[in-house]
């Protein structure tokens, strides 16, 4: 694909009579930050700012910073700078695995879907179905719409799904079970074949239980509202961390070439000891909308 690449710059350059050779030294930001394009580099970074190699999976920017970090026809072209793709990060940039977007704002991104993240996938499913086992023995005025699903949630959808595990918790950990059969009643769960259903999901419960130990997150009862939020937000945190561990891995970086302004380029950091993965953060930073991840507060979030 470097060639294709390679092959882009040359025409494309060429036919705008612009200089192939990059005037700038470029650098990836340590810890994050901005990218300078050189004053002399400008007019070849936004005639390669479109370029897509006519492939899906190219997006706007790529080959715009693989030619300032590459410099293919150079005296000297950094081997260190080629183009990944598919499973892994967009680029390597001197070295440096970076995902490449291209939005609105710096603030803003999408991870994209996370259908191989089976782990989570699981986890939240038998989340979600604490949710929905009482949606549907319960006299929510919501309807069907209260009912979660794994294409659209937020961090208080799983704060409300371990509201509803703290509820499993005591009845299938109380000795004597028939007293907490008022749980079950004040949710309109007061038919025996209701009654067997919520039993039914012990099993559920309890590999949900299994999981989050296998994740470092203890499985405990939370009977404060803060304590649900705290859990809540470690369970986001390592969903988020799964997806980023594979593109583009940590120590990588998140860019973004802003679409109103392509010379303004930022680089988020991947540093899983600096991400401030607070429910705060979360509560309002992170989402799933049609089966993808969206981050709308990075520049809280990747510090």
């Amino acid at each position: 694909m470097a060639d294709d690449f390679d092959g882009i710059i040359q025409r494309v350059l060429s036919k705008k009579k612009l200089a192939i050779q990059v005037q700038g030294k470029y650098k990836v930001p340590t810890n994050g930050g901005d990218l300078k394009v050189h004053k002399n580099d400008r007019d070849g970074f936004k005639a390669l700012y479109p370029e897509h190699a006519g492939k899906a999976t190219i997006g706007k920017g790529e080959i715009a910073l693989y030619w300032l970090f590459r410099n293919p026809h150079g005296p000297k072209p950094n081997q260190k700078t080629s183009h990944k793709g598919g499973g892994a990060a967009d680029l390597v940039l001197a070295g440096q695995d970076c995902e490449v977007k291209s939005y609105p704002k710096h603030d803003t991104m999408t991870l994209g879907k996370f259908k191989d993240d089976k782990e989570s996938l699981e986890l939240l499913s038998y989340l979600f179905s604490f949710i929905n086992l009482f949606m549907e023995f319960g006299t929510s005025k919501t309807g069907a719409t209260a009912y979660k699903t794994l294409l659209s949630f937020k961090t208080d959808d799983v704060v409300t799904g371990l509201d509803y595990y703290d509820v499993l918790y005591d009845i299938f950990n109380e000795p004597k079970i028939q007293k907490k059969i008022a749980l079950l009643k004040s949710v309109g769960a007061d038919t025996g074949a209701a009654q067997r259903k919520v039993k039914a999901k012990q099993q559920d419960f309890q590999t949900f239980a299994k999981q989050l130990k296998s994740l470092g997150i203890n499985a405990i009862k939370t009977d404060k509202p803060a304590d649900r939020q705290k859990l809540a937000a470690k369970i986001v945190g390592t969903f988020l961390k799964t997806k980023l561990r594979k593109k583009p891995g940590e120590g990588g970086y998140m860019v973004n070439v802003l679409v109103r302004d392509v010379f303004d380029i930022h680089f988020h950091k991947v540093d899983f000891k600096k991400m401030a993965l607070s429910y705060a953060n979360l509560k309002t930073g992170f989402a799933v909308g049609s089966g993808e991840i969206q981050i709308t507060k990075a520049n809280a979030i990747f510090k």
